[in-house]
């Protein structure tokens, strides 16, 4: 009662002063957010990966870690050096290498047999298509260089589905797309225009790919993607991983010598699961097909690039192709011989390669070191006439 007696306001011990003033809080907020976006594009113009083999397990999409088109791009043009041509490896998992560790990997000694013509990187990713990833880095580079190749691998009719909105590497397309990396192609746009219609109208895609488009929009004024990659891989992985269980939170370069899944994974399916693969994915039986496939390729590779492409087809172990039937061996290779020929006949080097002995594998299609240094010749003489014939001049500086 005192202090109403002496006319002084009471105190109230409960009401505080704000603590932070209402605009010193939206200024730092906006100035940290600026900083972490002027960091991404800092880092998006800087190689981030060392030593760099493959996307091994520990920077792959399978272990949530996903590089970004940046990323891969100043990886490649590490690897261009002066007076060399610089050759991209995509596709799927046969060359990505699946069945060979690090020092017997087929791309290390397919660089040694180009010597001092060309350098080699490898993009290829597990489960990856023909035209995913590593093809539109090389379309990025194309701009640059004029002495790039392109050299990717499929089977039978496999390149059909180069524009699958579902892989978990259409990513990178949008990625590069955004960023302003890729040519200009209409036909393209229109391409991907369609399949996204499709694609939104199964009601498991609904908003799934007007949310992605969204993120990789936003990332290409922001560049927050190139950070959170540089610091997973860096510093400190903010992604919990079950394969890593407690131990998923260290800098994932320190994971880069985990190689030893990459060969017990590549044994783990029977020769019949590749054999029924053969039979009922890779082999042609509906002359539609190829209309398709030369739509999808026609529509993602401008013709201007096509003469820098060249298309591999391992064939399978030869112990799958005697389990099936005379008639189905006889579809099968149809099937290869057909697509080698389409891509042949709108401007893209195309090759079958067959020598690789039953002891080449380590399952149905997956080679071990002695098959991938067969596929390392092969694929060097390919290159060097490509190369003769292409005699282009680097635009290096």
């Amino acid at each position: 009662m005192l202090p109403l007696i002496l006319g002084e306001k009471p105190v109230r011990f409960f009401e505080r002063e704000p603590a932070i003033c209402p605009f010193i809080f939206l200024l730092s907020m906006g100035l940290a957010f600026t900083l972490v976006s002027a960091l991404g594009y800092f880092f998006s113009s800087r190689n981030l990966f060392e030593n760099f083999k493959r996307f091994s397990p520990a920077i792959s999409v399978e272990r949530q870690f996903y590089p970004t088109f940046s990323e891969m791009l100043n990886l490649s043009r590490s690897r261009k050096e002066p007076g060399k041509a610089l050759v991209v490896v995509a596709g799927d998992s046969v060359f990505y290498g699946l069945g060979q560790d690090a020092q017997g990997l087929w791309t290390e000694d397919l660089s040694r047999h180009l010597g001092g013509n060309a350098t080699v990187v490898n993009l290829a990713f597990r489960g990856g298509g023909m035209l995913e990833g590593g093809y539109y880095v090389f379309e990025a580079l194309s701009r640059q260089y004029d002495d790039v190749i392109l050299v990717t691998n499929t089977l039978g009719a496999r390149a059909q589905t180069a524009g699958s909105l579902n892989s978990p590497y259409h990513y990178i397309y949008l990625d590069g797309k955004m960023k302003g990396y890729l040519i200009r192609y209409e036909q393209r746009e229109k391409y991907f225009s369609n399949e996204e219609a499709e694609a939104e109208a199964e009601s498991s895609n609904k908003g799934k790919l007007a949310e992605l488009k969204l993120a990789s929009f936003l990332d290409s004024y922001l560049y927050f993607r190139d950070l959170w990659s540089r610091v997973n891989y860096a510093y400190f992985s903010p992604v919990y991983c079950k394969s890593y269980g407690p131990m998923s939170f260290g800098p994932r370069k320190l994971r880069l010598s985990e190689e030893h899944q990459l060969v017990r994974d590549a044994g783990a399916k029977s020769l019949g699961f590749f054999t029924d693969l053969l039979r009922d994915r890779f082999t042609v039986r509906d002359p539609g097909v190829w209309a398709g496939l030369k739509r999808t390729i026609l529509s993602v590779i401008p013709e201007s690039l096509r003469d820098r492409v060249v298309v591999v087809q391992v064939m399978p172990n030869p112990e799958c192709l005697t389990a099936l039937s005379t008639e189905e061996i006889t579809g099968f290779e149809s099937t290869v011989h057909a697509s080698r020929d389409l891509y042949r006949s709108i401007g893209i080097e195309s090759a079958v390669v067959n020598t690789i002995p039953v002891d080449g594998y380590v399952d149905g299609l997956h080679l071990n070191d002695r098959g991938g240094k067969v596929l390392a010749a092969t694929v060097a003489d390919l290159v060097m006439l490509k190369l003769k014939g292409k005699g282009g001049k680097s635009r290096d500086k």
